[in-house]
């Protein structure tokens, strides 16, 4: 069971009652008119897929009552400055009733911030001729049992939330509610003409037994929402995360996971960029035999701090994630620890995940070690880390003197002994062919408590095909990765024609370039037009070289 953490935060001068636990991308759950404040078994089943964030609205529960709060648009005013303040972004917004008509007034403001919206049996809309009952009118245990298609559930919950303990909560919940739903009556006349406005992916979960909100209020929404989709539950009354939980969260994880679509990473090589690329080309290489007289330790610190800050930059413009790598002995990048440099981002990377791209393991002669770093940079970024475990180009086998023979047989017992040491009690005892240890018992620990689900999907990243059962991974030629370092290193090295990429990328668009030279050294340009990446060793001429006449980036359209 997910653990979750409860604390008051302040929001300009407001403390709210939050509870969060889990991990994955953020999902902000905005609670109904009976109240949040409790950790329940669905937020368990969300926290298992979700970073749930679940905060008791202002004038409710333990949060404070505002001077301000005269409507539910204040409260919806109040969770954008949440989000702003908390720094999150590409959030799965979910709301249950009143929350769910704060949630839609928080969409037709802005979007974003959030990556999807799902509206479970929400308030907020009046539809003619829909008989609906009024819990105003109603006992406390009426109006439960009128929540419940199952009334056996209800029995079982009345005692719960109707207990001496919860009963000064519940005058205080009640006493909001009427304040800012009491007239007109649980909707805002004017939130109708702006529902077009949303333009997130909506979900819309409806119980077909809903008595407060009948599922023609879902199916409005739908009509006013573009692109909205409507579920119904069956024999599901006003409250399907607790009526029908597991299929309440499958609904959600299935339409999220559809509405995520593609997530951007900031891969950075770090290459050194003060290398004069004359002596590379007298060299014949980058790599392995090209004299370390020519770093310069100065220009290499200040060459990492620029790198750190660009990649601290790419995480406040919304990033998903910051990825680190690892090559030896070679001006094509300065990483041959990239878990230092993880390490160094996970205090001032707030938001992103963090990739290392990731450990060579058949490099290395102590795996153990490697699952230890990796559980550190887990700890120190809070469950963020993405773990990534390749072989390595044959340049580093020359740099290591590890025998490329033994590479394949050396990565998957590696590889296979790391992710026991993540999942299995220690101490225990590994025999292999390669790695023998009598104790396998590494402080600390992962932070996920299901490490082979979280950590494993990238674990095998560099592995191109499955042949026979095992991931076939193939070194990158020598020849080859000699000619890209180059071709890396002399736009990074071209004196004034550097570009600073987290600058261009606040503007949101991607550059293409293309040759215009009326008279290239081929009888054609062999490439007239490709598509660039954005990043700090981009040149801006022809990258083909079959001119020097300067390109022009201009927008995607």
């Amino acid at each position: 069971m997910p653990a979750h953490t409860e604390a008051l935060v302040d929001i300009h001068g407001c403390r709210i009652n939050l509870l969060r636990g889990g991990k994955g991308d953020p999902l902000l759950f905005l609670h109904g008119a009976s109240g949040g404040g409790i950790w329940q078994p669905f937020h368990d089943q969300l926290a298992e897929r979700f970073d749930v964030i679940a905060p008791e609205h202002p004038g409710w529960g333990k949060s404070d009552t505002p001077n301000w709060l005269d409507t539910i648009g204040d409260i919806a005013y109040f969770y954008l400055d949440f989000l702003k303040q908390m720094n999150l972004r590409r959030v799965h917004l979910v709301g249950l009733s009143i929350g769910g008509w704060i949630a839609a007034e928080i969409a037709v403001r802005s979007t974003e911030r959030l990556q999807s919206l799902t509206l479970v049996s929400s308030a907020g809309l009046f539809v003619k001729d829909v008989p609906q009952i009024d819990t105003f009118l109603q006992s406390d245990e009426a109006r439960l049992r009128d929540f419940f298609h199952d009334q056996k559930l209800a029995d079982r919950l009345i005692g719960q939330v109707l207990s001496p303990e919860r009963a000064d909560i519940a005058i205080k919940n009640r006493f909001t509610t009427a304040k800012l739903i009491w007239q007109p009556r649980g909707y805002n006349p004017q939130l109708r003409k702006w529902l077009h406005r949303i333009d997130v992916p909506t979900l819309l979960l409806w119980g077909a037994s809903d008595k407060l909100l009948p599922p023609a209020y879902g199916q409005e929404f739908n009509r006013l929402i573009p692109d909205s989709k409507l579920t119904v539950f069956p024999e599901c009354g006003h409250l399907p995360n607790i009526e029908k939980s597991s299929e309440f969260v499958d609904a959600i994880g299935k339409f999220v996971a559809g509405a995520t679509g593609m997530k951007f990473f900031n891969f950075h090589l770090m290459p050194y960029a003060d290398m004069d690329l004359r002596e590379i080309e007298k060299n014949g290489s980058a790599w392995v035999t090209l004299s370390n007289r020519h770093y310069d330790p100065v220009k290499g610190a200040d060459l990492y701090h620029r790198y750190l800050d660009e990649m601290e930059f790419a995480d406040r413009l919304g990033f998903d994630g910051v990825v680190v790598n690892e090559h030896h002995q070679t001006a094509y990048g300065m990483m041959p620890i990239p878990g230092v440099l993880a390490g160094a981002l996970t205090r001032s990377v707030k938001r992103a995940k963090i990739a290392v791209l990731g450990r060579a393991l058949p490099l290395v002669n102590n795996p153990l070690n490697i699952a230890e770093e990796y559980a550190m940079i887990d700890n120190l970024s809070r469950g963020r880390l993405i773990a990534g475990f390749v072989r390595g180009i044959g340049a580093e086998y020359h740099s290591t003197g590890i025998n490329p023979g033994e590479s394949h047989e050396r990565f998957h017992e590696a590889h296979d002994m790391i992710l026991q040491a993540w999942t299995q009690p220690g101490p225990f005892t590994y025999a292999g062919k390669h790695y023998h240890f009598r104790y396998v018992n590494p402080w600390p620990t992962a932070v996920s408590e299901a490490a082979s689900a979280d950590l494993d999907p990238l674990a095998r990243v560099s592995g191109n095909d499955r042949v026979g059962g095992k991931d076939e991974i193939r070194l990158l030629p020598d020849a080859l990765a000699h000619r890209a370092s180059g071709e890396i290193l002399r736009h990074v090295s071209r004196g004034g024609q550097e570009v600073t990429a987290m600058r261009q990328l606040q503007t949101s668009w991607r550059g293409r370039t293309r040759c215009t030279s009326p008279k290239p050294t081929r009888s054609r340009c062999a490439r007239p037009s490709r598509i660039w990446r954005r990043s700090t060793i981009r040149s801006s001429r022809c990258r083909w070289r079959c001119c020097s006449r300067p390109v022009t980036p201009r927008p995607n359209r």
